[in-house]
């Protein structure tokens, strides 16, 4: 019982990390700072996923920031990710690019277009919109 309950606070503070994220990315873009919109779009993604890890496995997620990696533990026990499969793996590629000036040959800031700040966001709103629908559950 003590186990259950650590996780049902751990699903709260790791939806509510997400959901903070999610506002961070959509001030970010809205700033014009496009590459550190897309990290946190990112962060909000790898949270929410990591929350349904937690609500919908009952265990601990795995210590990753690689989105196939957690959408694969769910996909492992029977949770249909279809939805969302195409939008983890496009915004899993802004984690490190985003913010690596090697990643890209140059600075993030100089590279990254307002447009694809949008996608990333976009991306992440729909993972996170899928989750929220997990958890009502």
């Amino acid at each position: 019982m003590v186990a259950y309950r650590m996780k049902s606070a751990l699903v709260k503070i790791l939806w509510r990390q997400a959901l903070k994220n999610l506002e961070v990315s959509e001030k970010l873009l809205e700033e014009g700072f496009y590459n550190f919109s897309a990290f946190h779009a990112h962060q909000a993604a790898e949270y929410a996923l990591k929350t349904a890890i937690v609500f919908l496995l009952r265990e601990l997620p795995p210590k990753t920031h690689f989105l196939p990696e957690l959408l694969s533990a769910l996909q492992d026990e029977g949770i249909e990710v279809e939805d969302i499969r195409e939008d983890t793996l496009d915004l899993n590629l802004h984690y490190r690019i985003s913010l690596d000036p090697e990643a890209l040959g140059g600075p993030p800031y100089e590279t990254y277009s307002r447009r694809m700040g949008k996608l990333c966001l976009m991306w992440a709103r729909r993972i996170l919109k899928w989750t929220e629908k997990h958890l009502q559950k």
